[in-house]
């Protein structure tokens, strides 16, 4: 029922930003100090369901599945340093306040601007085509990757009251919510989950064949959980395979 509901929100979204009200579904539209309290209380819930990127790249994949078993989904190590580059371009962009430079490659921007009928540079748009043609054979690759919007506000989101919860002692080591995450997050090793990488689209949830296992809930933040997080960040952390 979740996914189903998420589904809606990503459709309202989308058509949103097609029918040229792209401001409603732009984070750069939302006033900061807002937007930082909702990540605060409960992680980037933006990204996982009103995101009209995002969404293209999760349906691109959904028909990829469905014509080819292909995947290029990148395999550990390899991803655990690339998910760092996201990060890295964030801390560029704001280090040196970079705000025309990284358009080419912000995909994000190239899409809404597709439909609102901002000039578009070749290089862009070839970039985004580049995006959305990978997203058929792996998991939101812009996302992962070179989402700066998403890294920056993500931070935050360590600090969440609200979170994916695993109970330790109820789960059967079936790896299923590994392998939904669109993130590469290793799930089945978390307690309480805390990372930038989580888009809170609630797929390992909905997978999990055993009850109770995974929730999402309040959970209180602990010393543990923060070491837990820095892992998860840098390439100590492990990802799925």
């Amino acid at each position: 029922m979740t996914q189903i509901c998420r589904f809606g929100a990503q459709v309202i979204a989308f058509g949103l930003t097609a029918a040229g009200y792209n401001r409603l579904v732009d984070i750069n539209a939302i006033p900061p100090y807002l937007f930082v309290a909702s990540v605060v209380l409960a992680g980037m819930f933006f990204c996982g369901w009103a995101c009209p990127f995002g969404a293209a790249q999760e349906w691109l994949r959904f028909l990829g599945r469905r014509l080819s078993r292909a995947n290029a989904n990148i395999p550990n190590p390899l991803h655990r340093y690339l998910s760092l580059s996201r990060y890295i371009l964030w801390l560029f962009f704001l280090l040196v306040s970079v705000h025309t430079t990284g358009l080419s490659i912000n995909s994000r921007v190239t899409f809404l601007s597709v439909f609102s009928g901002r000039g578009i540079g070749r290089f862009a748009l070839c970039f985004m085509g580049l995006m959305l043609f990978l997203s058929l054979f792996m998991d939101r690759p812009y996302c992962k990757y070179l989402c700066v919007r998403g890294a920056g506000r993500g931070v935050v989101g360590i600090l969440r009251v609200f979170t994916v919860k695993r109970q330790r002692d109820k789960c059967i080591g079936c790896q299923a919510c590994d392998k939904a995450c669109p993130m590469g997050i290793e799930i089945s090793t978390a307690g309480d989950l805390r990372t930038a990488s989580c888009i809170n689209c609630l797929r390992c949830v909905a997978r999990c064949p055993a009850k109770g296992t995974l929730k999402f809930g309040l959970a209180v933040l602990r010393i543990r959980d923060l070491r837990d997080a820095i892992k998860r960040y840098f390439p100590t952390v492990q990802y799925k395979k």
